[in-house]
């Protein structure tokens, strides 16, 4: 699938926190790619790694990739695939997306899920979550549904690879050593490393950084930099959809 480009006059911007002022900025990825705005591959210990929120801390349940929408047109994100440095040798782990449309500003997050009870509407391979998940601002939530501990990120060099369905490479964001060549795909960025907690997008437009950077909590899945329409005369057309701060409605804390 060859990505179209975007509307003509036509931006996703985020709101930056700059003495007020709305800066616009041109996405990354062209239409009909997602975006790769969080990953979570080291889960910090204690109560503060339970990102899924189902009561338990899990070194590889509750890791999680999310994604936005950055484009101001609906994608139908059935077939794209999520999937890992391991290929497809055992202990790849891989997401294929049922059909569903994603909105524009829309969140999407997948949890490896191993052994987890993810409260809410989760969805999965075979079918999409019913509603959004308010216990993650609002996010379309999934699960991997991993069913062993080698199906996992790796802490110390890995990537995560975003597929369009006629299978073309989309988006790699890498971390550390790898024991492989990287695919070529349309966007191919660096996430710096972290030993707890993880790694976002500043911005739409913005470079990988430790969460920890400009949070408090390790990680805040669902939550992305607030997404706004423009008109095709540059007016802004729509309230912010997401927000990465304030309160995570439903829960104590951060993600």
């Amino acid at each position: 699938m060859v990505p179209e480009a975007e509307e003509p006059g036509v931006k996703a911007v985020v709101k930056k926190r700059v003495v007020g002022v709305v800066k616009p900025e041109r996405s990354p990825v062209a239409y009909p790619s997602l975006l790769i705005t969080e990953i979570l591959y080291a889960v910090p210990g204690g109560d503060v790694g339970d990102a899924n929120a189902d009561g338990t801390r899990h070194a590889t349940g509750d890791e999680f990739i999310e994604l936005v929408n950055p484009h101001q047109r609906a994608i139908n994100i059935g077939g794209y695939k999520l999937a890992d440095n391991a290929g497809t040798k055992p202990g790849q782990l891989l997401i294929v997306f049922p059909e569903m449309r994603l909105g524009p500003g829309e969140v999407v997050v997948v949890f490896n899920g191993l052994e987890s009870n993810i409260g809410g509407p989760v969805g999965d391979s075979t079918r999409g979550p019913r509603a959004r998940n308010d216990n993650f601002h609002g996010a379309w939530v999934f699960s991997m549904k991993a069913s062993s501990s080698r199906t996992s990120l790796a802490n110390a060099g890995d990537h995560v690879l975003l597929l369009a369905a006629s299978g073309e490479p989309m988006q790699v964001v890498h971390w550390g050593k790898l024991g492989q060549s990287l695919p070529k795909a349309g966007l191919v960025e660096e996430a710096p490393m972290t030993s707890g907690g993880s790694v976002e997008r500043e911005s739409i437009g913005g470079r990988f950084v430790p969460h920890d950077r400009h949070h408090d909590e390790p990680s805040s899945p669902g939550k992305f930099a607030a997404v706004m329409k423009v008109d095709a005369g540059g007016e802004e057309s729509a309230k912010p959809v997401q927000t990465k701060g304030g309160q995570k409605p439903g829960r104590k804390g951060g993600g």
